[in-house]
């Protein structure tokens, strides 16, 4: 399926909350330096916008009296959006949020990670402040309880960084972890590992050539169980046409396997990965031909048109621009199976492709695609234009 535009919204909204006032409101290396000169500590805070442990701190922790008493006094306090500035977050080696670092002379002395309320943030900046010992910085995930979800996070989110910063090297190493590791946390990462994360992996490997190397050599290893590994054959296959371009190394492997005994099933278990490369290279009919039932196929683009969630702040102009992608987005997968129903002889399939789209949409936009890609299929008669006509005008009762 061609890919889809997909707007992430939230599963709960987080109310903005203004920085408390505790808070230093001098850029990070500033506010360092005046608490170098006041012999004070300096505690850094590392956060994120979506970051809702962090934002439970602001709206307790950092306004409890005695921790407004206290930085008055000991310390200055300032903060940093890790996805604003990756680069200070890989600097100071931030691997999850929030994390607070303390620092005196110069030195860093102490840090910690996860939310804690006024007793926890007392007890803790009070014993580096009396030159105690803080938590001892991190050399490995298991070391300072982060779980293993944890741990595939901040490589995401290092790896996304070092791509924006040039740092290729480092940044084909992590993505090269994530795909030996990731799966290995649990089923859920599936579909960031071959889509948003393949896609950063493509990318870098048109960005630089070590890199395509490298996967290349990730995708090569499994050659040798295309046969017998779904999972394996899987992977190949996302790594050939989603990081690697290698269309015509799938479109071979698709001929090779539809020759096999149960060929067209083993086609079916990977359609979402060979999907485009069927239709770039014309084979609608083949599609039509693999695709058991088109409204299930297409369950996903409905479930997606059919989400009326918008971002929280969005006005009208927004949720405009929203819903007009949305609209095309379905548009354009309904035509594509419409098109490949027609191509393979289905055309009661067809025409319960498009009732479900008019149900919908029951719009001139919404027949015309499916017009045009029918003719992409060469599979536009006459009959077929009447037979829209005619199911959008039962659609809208005219």
């Amino acid at each position: 399926m061609r890919s889809l535009v997909f707007v992430l919204v939230p599963c709960c909204s987080v109310l903005a909350f203004a920085k408390p006032p505790v808070f230093s409101n001098l850029p990070v290396p500033e506010a360092r330096a005046e608490a170098e000169a006041a012999g004070k500590l300096f505690i850094l805070k590392a956060t994120a916008d979506w970051c809702l442990p962090c934002k439970k701190m602001d709206e307790t922790t950092f306004v409890d009296p005695g921790v407004v008493g206290f930085i008055e006094s000991s310390a200055v306090l300032a903060e940093f959006d890790v996805d604003e500035d990756p680069a200070m977050a890989r600097k100071q080696r931030i691997l999850a949020m929030p994390t607070m670092i303390a620092f005196s002379g110069g030195e860093e002395v102490g840090r910690a990670m996860g939310y804690r309320d006024a007793a926890g943030f007392l007890e803790w900046a009070g014993a580096l402040r009396d030159g105690g010992a803080g938590m001892e910085e991190p050399t490995a995930f298991e070391k300072i309880g982060l779980g293993e979800e944890d741990e595939i996070r901040a490589k995401l989110m290092a790896a996304g960084g070092y791509v924006r910063d040039g740092e290729y090297d480092e940044a084909t190493e992590a993505f090269v972890w994530l795909w030996d590791n990731m799966l290995g946390v649990g089923p859920a990462y599936t579909g960031v590992r071959v889509s948003f994360m393949a896609s950063d992996m493509q990318r870098l490997a048109r960005l630089h050539g070590p890199a395509r190397t490298r996967f290349e050599a990730l995708r090569d290893g499994l050659a040798d169980r295309l046969e017998t590994n779904p999972r394996a054959t899987h992977d190949w296959l996302v790594l050939s046409e989603r990081v690697l371009g290698d269309r015509a190394g799938v479109l071979a492997w698709v001929d090779g396997t539809i020759e096999r005994e149960r060929g067209a099933e083993t086609l079916r278990a990977h359609l979402d990965v060979i999907e485009d490369a069927l239709i770039d290279d014309g084979r609608y009919a083949q599609l039509g031909r693999l695709i058991t039932d088109p409204i299930d196929h297409l369950s996903v683009s409905f479930m997606i048109f059919d989400d009326e969630v918008y971002p929280d702040r969005a006005d009208r102009q927004i949720r405009t621009a929203i819903r007009s992608a949305r609209e095309q987005s379905l548009v354009d997968s309904c035509g594509v199976a419409f098109a490949a129903m027609l191509a393979a002889d289905r055309s009661d399939d067809a025409e319960r492709v498009a009732s479900e789209l008019f149900e919908r949409l029951p719009t001139e936009q919404a027949a015309s695609g499916l017009r045009r890609a029918a003719r992409r299929a060469d599979a536009l008669s006459p009959e077929i234009e009447r037979r829209v006509e005619g199911l959008l005008a039962d659609a809208t009762g005219n």
